[in-house]
């Protein structure tokens, strides 16, 4: 059984209460949040690596210097589209590294469809 506290209740607890439940809901959605990006990182990771075996015949050192590349680039792209102090959602943050990448691949005469 999950517990729950109802609005008035939460209305009626001390304001030092109310701001540590706040903050213990943030932190789980935050963890929470955390756990979905690494495994949806993960499976475009796996999907990326079969692809490439699939396709072009990759072994297993060409597949890994791909994905540490990749790694490094979404590293990179992460550390400029991202400012923790910034108040912003995740998902913004991964939309600006989205567009900032389809941008670079432009510059390259690369053409991606991003919507």
């Amino acid at each position: 059984m999950k517990a729950r506290i109802g609005r008035t209740t939460f209305d009626n607890l001390p304001s030092g209460v109310r701001e540590a439940a706040v903050q213990v809901a943030k932190q789980i959605t935050e963890d929470k949040w955390q756990e979905v990006q690494q495994e949806v990182s993960t499976r475009f990771m796996l999907t990326m690596a079969l692809a490439l075996h699939d396709v072009f015949g990759f072994g297993t050192d060409r597949i890994e210097r791909v994905m540490n590349a990749m790694s490094e680039i979404a590293v990179g792209y992460s550390d400029e589209s991202y400012t923790p102090s910034e108040k912003r959602s995740g998902l913004e943050d991964m939309r600006r590294m989205t567009l900032a990448m389809a941008g670079e691949l432009e510059k390259r005469g690369i053409r991606f469809k991003i919507e």
